[in-house]
């Protein structure tokens, strides 16, 4: 069983691979050609711990979304390998009310379907988080036993602390519209957040955002982790200086393949035992990332 906030969680990945069926052009419409099956992921295995943000960092071929998405039960394919949480497998039917995915793309979609009803576009932020959480949350309370840990809490006041915890109270009395980019942003993660889930799975969410916006954004999660004890799992694709500050744990990915997992701290201890050696001036999360490095191994 999951028990609550005050104890430790572990999100434990295990030997995970991931195949799926690619299909081949043909001139018969494929009739002839039988799907090809890729390999996407191979052997993966990584730890990642509440009170902190585990990065999964790689360049856009690396499977890092595909392995989020097998994490997060949503991907369409052959898996093999054991997804725990709290030493529970994560199943479809069991476990996945505790997961929260938060894909960039399906967040634009819920804004746009959100802001095509023109009242709550003109609303206030709180009116409209109300209404965005509304299908997540109980009649009073949030959630049930199931779902959340926290279920003696109401939405209400669930809604107000996430609020406080992603730096939206100024924006209280603000439109939807009015919203910068990065405010957008922050407002739907912490509307989605009201399930108060043990796991928050985030795909590249600074995505498209500007440097100060991306940092406001990490800094919101790093510590909405710290303070819930919650486990952050999130994609990035080349951390800078500043955001690296933000991460605790970090898994480098290159072609499906683990180069790195660990604490991020330990990253250059890890790689000058091998003889790769980061400059005093280079960010050691982007510097074993860039491709000079990834073809000594490839």
């Amino acid at each position: 069983m999951l028990s609550g906030s005050c104890s430790s969680h572990t999100l434990d990945v295990r030997n995970i691979t991931f195949s799926c069926n690619v299909d081949r052009e043909s001139t018969f419409g494929g009739l002839l050609s039988p799907p090809d099956v890729i390999r996407v992921l191979h052997d993966i295995s990584f730890v990642a711990v509440s009170g902190g943000v585990h990065a999964i960092v790689g360049s856009a071929d690396s499977g890092k979304s595909v392995l989020l998405e097998v994490i997060s039960l949503t991907a369409n394919g052959d898996t093999a390998g054991v997804v725990k949480l709290d030493k529970n497998a994560l199943t479809r039917r069991k476990s996945f009310p505790k997961v929260l995915l938060f894909c960039l793309w399906k967040a634009a979609i819920s804004e746009l379907h959100v802001c095509t009803f023109v009242p709550l576009l003109y609303s206030s932020i709180k009116v409209w988080m109300f209404f965005f959480s509304g299908r997540t949350r109980g009649k009073g309370r949030i959630l049930n036993p199931t779902l959340s840990l926290n279920c003696h809490v109401r939405w209400d006041f669930q809604l107000d602390k996430l609020m406080r915890e992603f730096d939206l109270l100024e924006y209280c009395d603000k439109k939807l519209k009015d919203l910068s980019a990065g405010a957008r942003r922050r407002a739907l993660i912490a509307a989605a957040l009201v399930k108060d889930p043990v796991l928050l799975v985030a795909e590249d969410p600074c995505h498209g955002l500007e440097p100060i916006a991306c940092f406001h954004l990490m800094q919101c999660l790093h510590s909405y982790a710290v303070e819930n004890n919650r486990i952050v799992l999130t994609s990035l694709m080349s951390p800078r200086s500043d955001i690296c500050e933000m991460i605790s744990g970090l898994t480098i990915l290159f072609r499906g393949r683990v180069f790195y997992s660990g604490h991020i701290k330990n990253l250059p201890n890890y790689f000058r035992r091998v003889g790769l050696v980061c400059p005093d001036n280079e960010n050691p999360a982007m510097y074993y990332c860039e491709f000079e490095l990834v073809r000594c191994f490839d």
